[in-house]
């Protein structure tokens, strides 16, 4: 597959990019900030509570200021995204003490030369030291990232992130959240990350969500791109399935079941939507039921091995296209749009993988 430079953005670009989000940031925070004085001097009855939330917000907008600074100066190095890229994925996120001091070593040589001289010192130190004693000083690097882009970087265990997305929400903020980190663990980490962004999404005080296409597809291959991106959009169909879910049913309400949960509902069968079915629970659940066979049509997760033992003659996949053309996902609308003469519907026993 070729590329042209229109493709790509260079460093230089980036840098550019990010120097005016810091600006605009800025701007907005100044100006949230007037406001707020200006309907402070109208309320003659104000509490000594709005002082201190106003204190608050200059707090948090000083510490802003002070990371979008170092981050802006992180970003101006060719080697700055690739080196913070690599000190979150490799540092943070990595809990044996051991490993994210080998790897902090190796990210070191990467320290940006725009950073100030005293942050590179600190850095260059903390690789010196940490293979001889990562129990400290990994912690302290920790500490220091979080210092640099704490504003935008918070603990996603669900109370510390309630209390952080509250405080956001009560200064105004309306939140894109991004969970940190790559599928570098295979299709198992994979799935987890994907559940977690769901799970991120079904809740009312989170307005948006990003993801990263690698964070939730382990097995991307640029040799295959075709059957990649049909891949690509299997994995993320439930979570647009969710959003629209969402849309519908407005933020603070249940989401809507589908028109076949509706229907089934109506005849009293039982429906199951799990996020997962690499959850033992769910896997006794599905095994209770002692099916003779099941039958997959479109459906957006994996089946782990023991769903797939689970009913006495297998399970069925049912694919609307005369396979192996059209393998993947819309394969009615790919067959319109390149103008088949003819298609159909494929039955294949499902296996692992």
């Amino acid at each position: 597959m070729s590329h042209t430079e229109a493709d790509f953005i260079t460093d230089a670009e980036l840098s550019a990019v990010s120097a005016e989000a810091i600006s605009t940031v800025r701007k907005w925070l100044r100006k949230a900030n007037q406001q707020g004085e200006a309907g402070s001097t109208s309320a003659a009855g104000a509490t000594g509570a709005n002082t201190s939330a106003k204190e608050a917000a200059n707090k948090a907008t000083r510490q802003a200021d002070k990371g979008a600074r170092l981050l802006a100066a992180v970003l101006k190095d060719p080697n700055g995204l690739p080196f913070t890229q690599g000190f979150v994925d490799r540092v943070i996120r990595t809990e044996d003490p051991r490993a994210a001091a080998k790897a902090l070593a190796e990210i070191a040589e990467l320290t940006p030369t725009s950073l100030p001289l005293a942050e590179r010192m600190q850095i260059k130190a903390g690789a010196a030291m940490a293979e001889k004693l990562p129990h400290v000083v990994i912690p302290v690097a920790k500490a220091r990232l979080r210092q640099m882009v704490g504003h935008m970087v918070i603990d996603a265990r669900p109370e510390p992130f309630g209390k952080a997305v509250k405080a956001m929400h009560e200064a105004g903020h309306r939140l894109n959240i991004n969970l940190l980190g790559e599928a570098v663990l295979g299709e198992q980490e994979a799935d987890r990350h994907l559940q977690d962004t769901r799970r991120l999404l079904a809740r009312d005080d989170v307005d948006y969500v990003s993801i990263k296409v690698s964070s939730v597809a382990s097995q991307i291959s640029m040799w295959d791109y075709p059957g990649t991106v049909d891949y690509v959009v299997d994995r993320l169909r439930p979570l647009y399935e969710d959003a629209v879910e969402l849309e519908a049913a407005g933020r603070g309400q249940k989401p809507r079941p589908t028109p076949v949960a509706a229907a089934a509902a109506a005849l009293g069968i039982e429906t199951r939507t799990p996020l997962t079915l690499r959850d033992p629970a769910e896997q006794a659940a599905f095994a209770a039921l002692a099916a003779d066979v099941a039958v997959v049509v479109a459906y957006g997760l994996i089946l782990p091995q023991p769903i797939l033992d689970a009913p006495r003659l297998g399970c069925l996949n049912i694919h609307a296209s005369l396979l192996p053309r059209w393998r993947g996902a819309a394969p009615i609308q790919r067959a319109i749009m390149a103008g088949d003469p003819e298609t159909g519907v494929a039955i294949m026993q499902m296996e692992a993988g």
